[in-house]
């Protein structure tokens, strides 16, 4: 995919690629303190492909552009590490990602989605949480929700609860749908880079707000 290679470029002049940890180190006596971990997750791959909208878009591949940006981003920010639940086309079951943002100690966790409606007419932005989610996964999903309608201008759904997997998350959670894919409009944007990296964007601008980070 020609966006995945691109993205895949800046990820090895990064020294990015292959990771299969984050890149923070360990604060102690005299070093600044550990920045906060962003668990980013790329929803479906491998087998599962996820929604596959208008002139074959597929969701796996979008939203894996997606989250590599918003690693590449993220380096920009000293205060900020992210780590990718899947850096190429592979299925990992969502209780795994969740054991995986557990196992990191993790201080955010995010699940990048795309949507789909059988009506191309339907379109937007929205954010799921775990219908018994904390205080602060509703805090994190409304600071997400609130980010991504400023950059993107797209229609806003708001937050909403179902039972995700979510539930196990020992962190602030939450799920974003980017976009339909089966909207004609909204399908065109979420292939563009511009609006890929406005996503990006918004999200660690999300993070830096719910963490207090100036």
């Amino acid at each position: 995919m020609r966006r995945g290679i691109f993205i895949l470029g800046l990820l090895a002049l990064a020294g990015l690629v292959g990771m299969s940890g984050w890149l923070g180190g360990t604060s102690s006596l005299g070093q600044p303190p550990k920045p906060f971990l962003i668990v980013v997750d790329a929803g479906h791959g491998g087998e599962d492909t996820g929604a596959i909208g208008l002139a074959g878009l597929i969701e796996k591949n979008l939203v894996l552009d997606i989250v590599r940006l918003i690693q590449i981003k993220a380096l920009n920010e000293p205060k900020l590490k992210v780590w990718l639940t899947r850096q190429e086309d592979k299925y990992i079951a969502p209780k795994d990602r969740i054991a995986l943002a557990n196992a990191q100690k993790a201080d955010l966790y995010i699940s990048v989605h795309a949507n789909y409606a059988s009506d191309p007419f339907v379109r937007g932005i929205e954010t799921l949480i775990h219908e018994s989610a904390s205080a602060a996964s509703k805090a994190w999903a409304q600071a997400l929700q609130q980010k991504l309608i400023e950059e993107t201008s797209a229609k806003n759904r708001g937050v909403k609860s179902a039972p995700l997997y979510l539930r196990d998350a020992q962190m602030p959670a939450a799920l974003v749908e980017v976009g339909f894919v089966t909207n004609p409009e909204e399908a065109n944007n979420l292939q563009q880079l511009t609006y890929q990296t406005a996503i990006a964007e918004a999200i660690l601008a999300a993070a830096k707000d719910f963490l207090k980070i100036e």
